[in-house]
C-alpha cells in the first residue's frame, strides 16, 4: 500500500510554501483542495523531479546572468582603462606644448618672482611665547553658595533617594 504525505509536509520538505505547493500540484493537474490534502510517493516523486528540474533551469539561468554581467564589467574596465590611457596622452602632449613654449621666451622676459615682505608682530613689544609652553591655568570658580558649596547650584534641585 502506497504512503500518503500531506501537502504541507512536502512543502516543508521542498522549503516551499504550501500555498506554493498547492499551486504546483493544481498545475499538473492533481485534485487538491488545500494544504491539508493527501498525496501518494508516486505523487511526491513526480513533484521533486518537477522542482529538480526547475532548480536546474534555474542554475543554468543564474549561470547565464552572471557571464553577461561578469563581460559588461570587462568592458567597463577596457572602456576605463583606454579613456585613462587618452586622458595621460594628451596631458604629456599639452606639457610638451607648453614646456616648448615657455623655452622660446626669453629668460629676460619671463616674470620675476617677487619677494614677499615677512608679517610685522601683531603688537609691538608683545612676544609670543614660544611653542610647546604650557598655558597659564584658568582661574578658580567661586563657591556656588555661602555655606561652603554643599548646596546645589541655583536652579538646580537635588533628588532624594527612597528607600
Amino acid at each position: 500500500m502506497a504512503n500518503k504525505h500531506r501537502i504541507y509536509e512536502v512543502a516543508r520538505r521542498f522549503d516551499v510554501s504550501s500555498e506554493a505547493m498547492v499551486n504546483l500540484l493544481k498545475e499538473m493537474d492533481l485534485p487538491v483542495k488545500n494544504h491539508m490534502s493527501s498525496i501518494d510517493d508516486e505523487t511526491v516523486e513526480r513533484v521533486r523531479a518537477k522542482f529538480e528540474s526547475e532548480k536546474e533551469a534555474v542554475k543554468h539561468a543564474e549561470g547565464e546572468k552572471k557571464k553577461k554581467l561578469e563581460e559588461a564589467r570587462r568592458a567597463r574596465r577596457v572602456q576605463a582603462r583606454e579613456q585613462a590611457e587618452k586622458a595621460g596622452k594628451e596631458k604629456e602632449e599639452k606639457e610638451k606644448a607648453e614646456s616648448a613654449a615657455t623655452m622660446e621666451k626669453a629668460p629676460e622676459e619671463a616674470a620675476p618672482k617677487v619677494a614677499r615682505k615677512p608679517k610685522p608682530a601683531s603688537a609691538p613689544g608683545a612676544a609670543r611665547p614660544p611653542a610647546g609652553t604650557a598655558r597659564p591655568a584658568p582661574a578658580a570658580r567661586p563657591a556656588a553658595s555661602a555655606d561652603g558649596g554643599t548646596a546645589p547650584p541655583a536652579g538646580r534641585r537635588r533628588r532624594r533617594r527612597r528607600r
